[in-house]
C-alpha cells in the first residue's frame, strides 16, 4: 500500500498485503534447463521446474542450488504451439537474485521465443535441441 493511501485510510494499512512486485508472476510449472556462466563459458548444467514466472523474473526448482550473483541461461519448454504445429521454447538469459530453501529466483535480463526439437527436456536431458530463433 502506498503511503499516501495508509494515510488517509489508517484502518485498512492492517487489512491490505504489500506487493512490492512490479510484474504480476504466474504460478505454472514447466520443465526447464539451466546453464550457469561465467564469461560465456558454461560453469554448470542442470534441470528443473518453474514455480511462477512473470516478464521480470522467474521462480524455479532446480537439481543443484545456484550462486545468487551468478549469470544463467533458462530454456523453458513452452505449453504451446506455434501456429498450432511446431513446439516452442522460452530462453532467458539472467542474473540469480537468491537461492533458498524453496527455490532459485533469477531476475530477466533478457527472453526470446525460439522453435525447439520435438523431443522434450526429460527425454533429452540438459542438452538443448536444434533450435531457430522467431
Amino acid at each position: 500500500m502506498s503511503p499516501d493511501l495508509a494515510s488517509r485510510c489508517p484502518d485498512m494499512a492492517d487489512v491490505l498485503p504489500v506487493e512490492r512486485r512490479t510484474h504480476a508472476r504466474y504460478t505454472v510449472e514447466m520443465d526447464l534447463s539451466y546453464k550457469l556462466l561465467r564469461n560465456q563459458k558454461v560453469l554448470q548444467q542442470g534441470v528443473g521446474k518453474t514455480r511462477d514466472i512473470s516478464t521480470g523474473g522467474t521462480f524455479f526448482n532446480a537439481d543443484r542450488r545456484l550462486p545468487a550473483g551468478g549469470q544463467v541461461e533458462l530454456s523453458i519448454d513452452w505449453p504451446t504451439l506455434l501456429n498450432g504445429v511446431g513446439p516452442l521454447q522460452l530462453k532467458i538469459r539472467g542474473k540469480v537474485m537468491r537461492n533458498s530453501g524453496p527455490g532459485t529466483a533469477v531476475k530477466t535480463l533478457h527472453y526470446e521465443f525460439r522453435t525447439r526439437a520435438t523431443q522434450s527436456l526429460s527425454a533429452r536431458g540438459a542438452s538443448p535441441g536444434a533450435n531457430t530463433k522467431i
